[in-house]
């Protein structure tokens, strides 16, 4: 079959579809057509605005109807961008070994959040009154990190990391709940795996080759056809089935059945799940504006586990003390946006953690993994002792929400001071911040005339994304103003923060001129 044939030049076609666009976007000026993402439609849900990327969900989701969770298997980025990495992880001599991820625990736990936040602008805002097309709307990389550093970042732990501990498609399986959707459409598609004939004596290639780790053997021995939802249709369970028994059809398989199926014992049962929910909750509080959610939920079911195997094993491996620090050192630095120091950072981050999978190991580590399903038990007081936390950050990150929602409301309203205050207090909880201290400061310096705070706001915005172009642009702004005090306060901080070049020095000269100029004013020379 083409497709099963060309699988992987194909997928490399698409990923450099998925890179041309944003290369059209940043560099050819060319932004007709913003951000394909799933996120789109929450956005439409909240504002009405239909983005390219709202299209995008409707499309996709018609296509699922008929097709189920073809879409994770042969369009989603970060389904090819895992592929490529158990590929990587295979040729440096590590094969990962198949661990059984059924919890959803943290895909329910995201996706309640996204619903909670649509729901708090409507409460905020009431529901969207009209609907208005802008496929440019949301820019391409909208929403994902910007350093080159802190992308390898999320891929080692999104990526590399989870496959190296739980195998191929970790990250789908466990915690995107995307893919939780599309297990809702596999229900319904008529598209399936089927068998077409009879199963002669083999190997089990076809449950071997799935990443998804579904049991295909079982399945279509016993039914005939592939009804597990975690089913992608990636089509390599047909390729490399010796007896080409296998197919992708709309029609029923002559051998379809409808008997119980055994299904494996997961790797997390419900109370460790729980754990690393709330692992997860704790990091999305701590650190989830500033690495973004992807990441933060792979953090959370990761710190979940090491925490148990350190508790229960009483010892902590030397991959765990290789890779914190790691970890840690990478998140603490990964905002670096000079493209070259980031890239060979990053491309050293994933060289080390290669080195240290494939020579130190995990060893105990996996023993105990296989020991999870049947021999750990979680005691009631360690789940108790950090649900308590994870419990109070959610009210706060709950309180948070609400706030941010009402200080958008009362933007829209024109009402600046609440606006200021709320965002003010409750800013850093925004999962944009660049954007809205950036906005918070111009509101302070036009609306309110609060010039000390509109200085704070932008450093805030500067600090977290540093742009030359931006901080030229409002100093030139407040010196268009008459303060040029304030323009002076601003080049000066970013020129001994080492942002010392000649277009700020020359900005800086012109301010110290105007404030010269002011003062001989006011002492009437």
């Amino acid at each position: 079959m083409f497709w099963i044939k060309h699988r992987r030049s194909i997928l490399w076609i698409l990923y450099a579809l998925f890179f041309l666009h944003a290369i059209l976007w940043y560099t050819c000026g060319y932004q007709r057509i913003g951000q394909f993402a799933f996120g789109e439609i929450f956005l439409t849900l909240k504002t009405g605005i239909i983005s390219a990327g709202t299209i995008f969900v409707l499309l996709v989701f018609i296509h699922a109807l008929f097709f189920g969770g073809l879409f994770c298997g042969w369009f989603c980025h970060w389904g090819v961008t895992q592929d490529v990495f158990a590929w990587i992880l295979k040729k440096c001599g590590i094969k990962p070994i198949m661990r059984h991820l059924e919890s959803k625990y943290i895909q329910w736990a995201w996706f309640i959040i996204l619903i909670t936040q649509v729901v708090l602008f409507w409460w905020f805002n009431g529901l969207p009154t009209k609907f208005v097309f802008n496929p440019s709307y949301t820019e391409v990389w909208a929403g994902n990190p910007k350093a080159i550093f802190m992308i390898c970042m999320t891929c080692i732990v999104s990526g590399f990391l989870l496959i190296f501990l739980f195998g191929e498609r970790a990250f789908c399986r466990s915690i995107c709940v995307f893919r939780l959707w599309f297990s809702w459409f596999e229900k319904f598609s008529k598209y399936k795996i089927i068998r077409n004939k009879e199963c002669s004596s083999c190997s089990n290639e076809c449950s071997n080759s799935c990443f998804m780790d579904v049991n295909v053997a079982e399945e279509v021995k016993i039914n005939g056809v592939v009804r597990n939802t975690a089913c992608v249709k990636c089509f390599k369970c047909m390729g490399a089935c010796p007896n080409q028994a296998l197919t992708a059809s709309f029609q029923k398989s002559p051998y379809e059945k409808n008997e119980e199926i055994s299904r494996p014992v997961p790797l997390f049962d419900s109370l460790i799940s729980t754990i690393q929910v709330a692992f997860t909750i704790l990091v999305l509080h701590f650190f989830g504006y500033s690495i973004g959610g992807n990441m933060s939920l792979s953090l959370g079911l990761v710190s979940g586990f090491v925490i148990i195997h350190i508790l229960y094993s009483k010892s902590i491996s030397w991959f765990e003390i290789l890779l914190i620090p790691l970890i840690a050192t990478g998140l603490h630095y990964g905002n670096d946006m000079n493209p070259a120091t980031s890239l060979v950072k990053g491309l050293f981050a994933i060289s080390l953690f290669i080195i240290i999978a494939k020579y130190i190991g995990f060893k105990k580590g996996f023993d105990f993994i296989d020991k999870i399903p049947n021999e750990i038990k979680v005691s009631k007081l360690l789940i108790t002792i950090i649900l308590i936390p994870a419990i109070y950050f959610s009210c706060i990150e709950s309180v948070a929400s609400y706030y941010l929602q009402k200080a958008a409301a009362a933007g829209e309203k024109k009402d600046w001071k609440t606006y200021a205050d709320l965002y003010e207090k409750w800013g850093e909880y925004n999962n944009d911040k660049v954007n809205l201290y950036f906005d918070l400061g111009k509101v302070e310096l036009f609306n309110l005339n609060e010039y000390d705070k509109a200085l704070e706001s932008f450093k805030k915005s500067f600090d977290l994304l540093y742009r030359e172009d931006l901080v030229v642009d409002t100093a030139e702004l407040l010196l268009t103003e008459g303060l040029p005090l304030h323009s002076k306060k601003l080049l000066t901080y970013y020129i001994d923060k080492g942002k010392d070049s000649q277009i700020l020095k020359d900005l800086l000269e012109e301010a110290e001129k105007e404030i010269t100029k002011k003062k001989a004013k006011v002492l009437g020379k």
